[in-house]
């Protein structure tokens, strides 16, 4: 016959060899003593066991979103060794913050492995949108008062590009081609 004390994360407490699992979200290791009792009906024994659980590293990346060739800052918060990938992307995929400059959509995987040699690791997106362009010319750009200065757009944009326009004398418009 088994006993094991504590009892608390064995899968059963009344035999030789019981399946242990403990989640460790403290930041550092946990240590518990586990005592089996054995008895054969007349004789009993009894042992010791520590089991020390170390902590996984928490890496919580989220996608992103930004404008083609913007500079993307990447930072997991979480102290280890570092493997960013796909590596070509950066300068030193060992280093824990990073600088990237992307251009398109990219799958970033990073793994983080702390003192203890516990890892985890995450995949996020960062995903490009295209810089919206800015061409305009303006017709005619001098002239007697009053002057009617009407606006040509030659910027070649998608839909959903919002325009704004502030003159030096205050007023504003924020249609695509305003007339002045």
């Amino acid at each position: 016959e088994y006993l094991w004390e504590p009892g608390v994360n064995l899968d059963d407490i009344t035999i030789s060899d019981p399946t242990l699992t403990v989640a460790n979200d403290t930041g550092e290791p946990i240590e518990v003593e586990y005592t089996v009792w054995v008895s054969n009906g007349i004789c009993e024994v009894l042992d010791t066991v520590d089991v020390i659980v170390y902590p996984l590293p928490v890496i919580e990346m989220e996608d992103i979103v930004v404008c083609d060739n913007d500079w993307v800052g990447l930072d997991t918060q979480v102290d280890g060794q570092h493997t960013w990938q796909p590596e070509w992307v950066f300068d030193d995929p060992t280093a824990a913050d990073q600088q990237i400059q992307v251009a398109d959509d990219q799958t970033i995987f990073v793994e983080v492995e702390n003192s203890w040699g516990c890892g985890s690791s995450d995949t996020f997106e960062i995903l490009v949108l295209a810089s919206p362009q800015a061409r305009f010319i303006a017709n005619p750009v001098e002239g007697c008062a009053p002057l009617t200065v009407t606006i040509e757009n030659l910027s070649n944009n998608l839909e959903g590009v919002d325009y704004f326009w502030e003159l030096s004398n205050g007023v504003t418009s924020s249609e695509e081609a305003p007339v002045f």
